[in-house]
C-alpha cells in the first residue's frame, strides 16, 4: 500500500504537493493515534499493548495477524512517509548541486529529525511525540 500510494505521488503530482501529502499523512496520524477512542479505554494511549492501531488490527485481522504487536492499517500512513522521505532524499541526491552542498542538505534533514524527536518527553501528549516524531526519529536514525 505504502509503494503504491508513494508511487501516484512521485507520478502524478509535484515536489510541492508530495511534501504536503507526506505532512499531511504524519499528522492525520498523530491525530487518529491521539484522539480516536479505543473502547473501554478513551483515547491518548501509546503503550506496546495498548494503543489505536493495534486496536484497530485487533478488530480487522483478529487471528490472522503476523505477531503481537506488529500494527499494519493505520501504521501504513507512516510507511507512505517513509517511502515518501526516501524520495526526498533522492531528489537532493539527484539535484545539480554540489557533494557538499547534498551531504550538508542531508545532514541538516537528519539532524532536524533527531532533534524534533528529542524535543518534548515520552509519554508526553503533545503532537511532538505522538507518533511522527518517532517516526522522524527512526529515520533520521
Amino acid at each position: 500500500m505504502g509503494y503504491l500510494v508513494s508511487s501516484i505521488l512521485i507520478l502524478e503530482v509535484s515536489l510541492k504537493w508530495q511534501i504536503l501529502v507526506t505532512g499531511s499523512l504524519l499528522l492525520l496520524y498523530w491525530g487518529i493515534m491521539a484522539w480516536a477512542p479505543i473502547p473501554g479505554h478513551g483515547s491518548g494511549f501509546f503503550e506496546p499493548e495498548l494503543n489505536f492501531a493495534l486496536y484497530v488490527d485487533d478488530a480487522v485481522l483478529g487471528h490472522f495477524q503476523e505477531g503481537y504487536g506488529w500494527t499494519y492499517i493505520v501504521t501504513n500512513l507512516t510507511f507512505i512517509c517513509s517511502v515518501m522521505l526516501g524520495v526526498f532524499a533522492g531528489y537532493i541526491l539527484q539535484s545539480d548541486q554540489r557533494p557538499m552542498k547534498k551531504f550538508a542538505m542531508l545532514a541538516l534533514a537528519g539532524a532536524g529529525c533527531v532533534l524534533r524527536a528529542g524535543y518534548g518527553g515520552y509519554g508526553s501528549r503533545s503532537f511532538i511525540i505522538c507518533g511522527p516524531v518517532q517516526w522522524c526519529y527512526m529515520q533520521a536514525v
